[in-house]
């Protein structure tokens, strides 16, 4: 694993802890302080934030074999997603409404589907695997 791959997998194996460190936060801290909507709300941010760590670290996992660009644009774009849809959503539920997100949480939905599509083109890109022949 070069130097690269460590850090993208690092920096996804880091973003699900921090993901179910958040959702046992709202769990647990927000339960009697905010209400029942804005709950569900800080669980969505919670369970996106989540999947989308795992899918860096896939990707960090994977990179040797995915087309390097496609990979990396998919990269971007799951951590544009994690700041405008996730952390919107967050300070939202905190807020317990207060914070308007606006536009800003859809856009960062888009970031997300953008992202999953060209995760499937990196994996179409990719150069075929080579196996050793048989003996």
């Amino acid at each position: 694993m070069n130097q690269t791959q460590r850090w993208i997998t690092a920096a996804g194996a880091v973003l699900v802890a921090t993901g179910i460190a958040m959702d046992a936060f709202g769990a647990h801290a927000l339960e009697h302080r905010i209400s029942e909507r804005m709950l569900d709300v800080h669980a969505t941010a919670a369970r996106y934030h989540m999947l989308h760590g795992l899918a860096i670290l896939i990707i960090g996992l994977a990179r040797h074999r995915l087309d390097r660009i496609a990979a990396h644009t998919a990269l971007a774009c799951f951590a544009f997603g994690l700041m405008a849809f996730s952390a919107s959503l967050y300070a939202m539920a905190i807020s317990d409404g207060g914070f308007r997100a606006g536009l800003i949480v859809p856009i960062g939905g888009a970031g997300y589907i953008f992202g999953w599509l060209t995760l499937a083109w990196a994996a179409f890109r990719s150069p075929p695997r080579v196996d050793a022949p048989a003996k």
